[in-house]
């Protein structure tokens, strides 16, 4: 079973046409063959790692509580994070997501994942496993990868006993080299697990329906012919009774468009009604105006107060007093005692 699920993945990935690349501490270097998603392989020294049990979290509650732990886990700012999960155990790789280097895929869809996921898995014990750069030391019980340590240069015989110590394992460790090609870890009841359980039902029903669509097609085929000129006969019918109707809606449309352009004009108050509503309501006897610009219900203007004795907060407040104005803002203007105002004149 091992080996034909091998050979259909190697099949999947000849109709993949997206690139791939990985990014270690020493740079970024393509990866052979092609992918599903443009993918970016990020080098196990540029991740971190963290092991969690949540067997006991409900299975539809598991991710918001891995996103929840993992405010805590994680240093960086921006945080970018992968999560395999087995039987309730959550394998988690985290980031910092301003570190990734992605120009090489521009394509709108890049997927991010860690080294190694990519990687050889193991069942039980130490491992010592060859990364692109670097080594990792890792512990797994029943295929869970309960702890990893990584080092950029070969660990010494005193490291690697200190890590086996950990879980009374020999300091002889099972030395598993990279794998020749990238192939991702596959989640637990993903489309190849789910196909491998359903297979002789999928078989059954790919066979039904390739024969329905068969015949739906001859059948369409057959009567497109007669259809398509009946529709053409109707459509000619259509187009000579409908248009005297859309020639009067065309008429129709200019005079409504007319009129209401004619009617918003009409309401637009004239420059010498607004000069003498502002003039009523401006605080201060002597005030004169300096400024004055009026265009599409926005008006501007300055105006200068001789005796000194207003602020903006008076202006705004003696404004808002006229219905007719909104949106009254005054501030400071250039020269002495002087305030630019600006509102909208309501239409």
């Amino acid at each position: 079973m091992n080996r034909i699920l091998a050979r259909f993945r190697t099949l999947q990935q000849r109709f993949y046409n997206q690139p791939g690349t990985i990014q270690t501490r020493e740079g970024v270097r393509n990866l052979p063959g092609k992918f599903q998603y443009s993918l970016l392989v990020l080098g196990r020294g540029l991740c971190m790692y963290r092991y969690q049990d949540f067997s006991h979290v409900p299975k539809n509650k598991r991710e918001s509580a891995l996103e929840s732990a993992m405010d805590l886990w994680s240093p960086f700012e921006q945080t970018g994070w992968y999560c395999h999960w087995h039987a309730g155990f959550a394998m988690v790789w985290f980031w910092d997501k301003s570190g990734i280097k992605n120009d090489a895929l521009p394509a709108p869809f890049l997927r991010v994942i860690p080294e190694t996921v990519v990687l050889n898995r193991s069942q039980n014990g130490c491992v010592r496993q060859q990364c692109e750069s670097g080594v990792e030391l890792q512990y797994w019980n029943n295929s869970v990868l309960e702890d990893s340590l990584w080092f950029a240069e070969e660990p010494d015989t005193k490291q690697v006993h200190k890590f086996s110590s950990r879980y009374s394992e020999s300091s002889d460790l099972v030395d598993q080299p990279s794998p020749g090609t990238v192939q991702i870890w596959h989640q637990e009841l993903g489309p190849i697990e789910w196909m491998q359980q359903h297979e002789k039902h999928l078989v059954s029903t790919a066979v039904v329906i390739f024969g329905i669509l068969m015949v739906w097609q001859e059948v369409r085929i057959f009567r497109a012919g007669f259809q398509e000129q009946a529709a053409e006969t109707r459509l000619l019918d259509l187009e000579e009774e409908l248009a005297p109707l859309l020639a009067a809606r065309n008429e129709i449309d200019r005079l409504v468009q007319r009129n209401n352009n004619t009617l918003r004009l009409a309401s637009t108050p004239s420059q010498a009604r607004l000069m003498t509503l502002v003039s009523k309501v401006l605080p201060g006897q002597s005030v004169l105006f300096r400024e004055w610009h009026f265009q599409q219900g926005a008006l501007r203007f300055t105006v200068e107060d001789l005796d000194a004795g207003s602020n903006t907060i008076d202006y705004v407040t003696g404004l808002r007093t006229e219905l007719l104005f909104t949106d009254v803002s005054a501030e400071q203007a250039r020269g002495n005692n002087r305030f630019q105002i600006s509102l909208r004149v309501v239409q």
